[in-house]
């Protein structure tokens, strides 16, 4: 016959005001008691505690250990995200993005023996949104609009920086994701491409796919399409494409943030727009005299041209390329 232990389980989250000021862990405390009911008092006791994704049997996303020491009450209080990691990394889980589970295998003996360990799994109802603020994702920190209820501009998420957001109708909320660097730079397609390859001006997940359908890997889309981010444990951040003319106008609507954002996120790798020009996925909504099709986006130039005007370049030129995915 199993033995059970009676547990008076409370989750403590800390939750602040300012993102700046968040905590990285959160409190639990548990009641400990023998299978008699009688209170375990001044002991040390061995927990392991596993935070689950999806469901009570889930995937546990993160591992750690405490033996801490009970009071006169039986009372322990454990930090959790502070103890002895077995696996996973605290700081990366993705709080807002699925339920999560709080198990907890309590060994009142501390001598790992299997018929004394309790086991208890319950929903974390109240989401340590805090902590996600604080949380490092597969590139760096990423902020968390609480009271927002979703994601703000700026916030580095994703693999990378958001630059817009929209809410569908049933209120989710999406958005668009720019890499936290400049991806290389490339030739926009070659052979040339005429009109009617990649025409989208709001849709470069389109363009980039019909670029690369039609010449492969070697240009502007193609460094796009093969570029990854990691993702913690989970899969790659695989989906960044080549911005359409429209996307990239809106990222380029935001450089002043994503630079003041990048210039102080700790990552001597990610900065700003640095211009001067950037490629676009859309192609050529008319062709110039020079017959080079209107692909670009020009961002800034230190030749006097104006931020953000449309620029014919030749296909075969090598000109930056920065990434951007959707969520």
């Amino acid at each position: 016959m199993k033995h059970f232990f009676t547990l008076l389980a409370l989750l403590l989250l800390a939750l602040q005001s300012s993102w700046a000021q968040a905590p990285s862990q959160f409190s639990y405390q548990a009641v400990i008691r023998d299978k008699l009911n009688s209170v375990v008092a001044r002991k040390d006791v061995a927990i392991k505690v596993s935070i689950l994704q999806g469901s009570e049997t889930g995937t546990p996303v993160y591992v750690e250990t405490h033996k801490p020491t009970t009071n006169d009450n039986g009372l322990i209080t454990l930090a959790i995200g502070g103890g002895t990691v077995v696996s996973g990394v605290f700081a990366k889980i993705e709080w807002p993005v699925g339920r999560f589970f709080l198990k907890t295998e309590i060994d009142p003996d501390a001598n790992d023996n299997v018929n004394t360990i309790i086991t208890a799994t319950s929903r974390l109802l109240s989401v340590p949104y805090a902590n996600y603020a604080r949380r490092s994702d597969s590139t760096r920190i990423a902020t968390y609009a609480e009271s927002a209820g979703g994601h703000q501009i700026g916030d580095l998420y994703g693999g990378g920086i958001i630059f817009s957001l929209w809410r569908d109708q049933k209120g989710v909320q999406h958005g668009l994701i720019a890499s936290l660097q400049d991806v290389g730079s490339a030739v926009w397609a070659t052979p040339d491409l005429g009109p009617g390859t990649a025409e989208s001006i709001t849709d470069g997940q389109a363009n980039t796919a019909a670029i690369v359908g039609a010449r492969g890997l070697g240009n502007a889309a193609g460094l796009c399409d093969s570029y990854t981010v990691l993702n913690g444990n989970q899969p790659l951040y695989n989906d960044w494409y080549l911005p359409s003319l429209a996307e990239l106008r809106m990222l380029c609507n935001q450089a002043a943030l994503i630079d003041l954002v990048l210039k102080n996120d700790n990552n001597a790798d990610s900065y700003g727009l640095t211009g001067p020009y950037y490629w676009t996925s859309t192609n050529a909504v008319e062709q110039s005299e020079s017959g080079g099709a209107r692909a670009l986006w020009l961002f800034y130039t230190t030749d006097g041209a104006y931020p953000g005007d449309i620029a014919d370049k030749e296909q075969s030129l090598a000109i930056k390329v920065r990434a951007i995915r959707r969520f």
